[in-house]
């Protein structure tokens, strides 16, 4: 018997059946379309800091950024202390941010433990979370054309 699976064609075997099972069931992902006008990738994503929750659809998905941000506004309502305090660098600004720990819950049941979040000036985004690398890099991030429908996926094994 032949299995193609997440890992590649394996010849099958009762133990190479169960390796790709168990492969396949900490697999999660999540596939959205986004406005070929406005090439913005949005998607959902709930942020937890300390005991509060805020939910939001304005998380912004960015390959350019190395780090995942909350607006200003986004970080207000957490009422929380900062973590630690880094210097975050753009293309027009450098300039002192707070960094919290953070749970980021993102669809499909991705979640993100203990993920640095850092407060920066997001009014010229139109978001309220950008996504960065230092997430993205953890999972696979596809961009594509689906019947001339924009879609965009993102999966991880967790």
């Amino acid at each position: 018997m032949r299995k193609t699976g997440f890992t590649g064609t394996l010849i099958g075997t009762k133990e190479n059946d169960k390796q790709l099972d168990l492969k396949h069931e900490r697999c999660k992902s999540f596939s959205l379309s986004y406005n070929p006008e406005k090439p913005i990738l949005y998607s959902y994503a709930k942020i937890t800091i300390g005991d509060r929750t805020i939910i939001t659809d304005k998380a912004m998905w960015d390959t350019g950024a190395t780090i995942t941000v909350i607006s200003h506004a986004t970080a207000n309502q957490f009422d929380a202390t900062p973590n630690e305090v880094g210097t975050s660098i753009s293309a027009t600004d450098r300039s002192d941010s707070d960094i919290y720990l953070a749970t980021i819950e993102l669809p499909g049941g991705i979640v993100f433990h203990n993920a640095e979040v850092w407060d920066v000036d997001l009014s010229d985004h139109g978001a309220e979370v950008v996504i960065g690398m230092d997430i993205i890099s953890r999972g696979k991030l596809v961009v594509e054309t689906v019947y001339g429908v924009p879609m965009f996926t993102f999966s991880i094994e967790q």
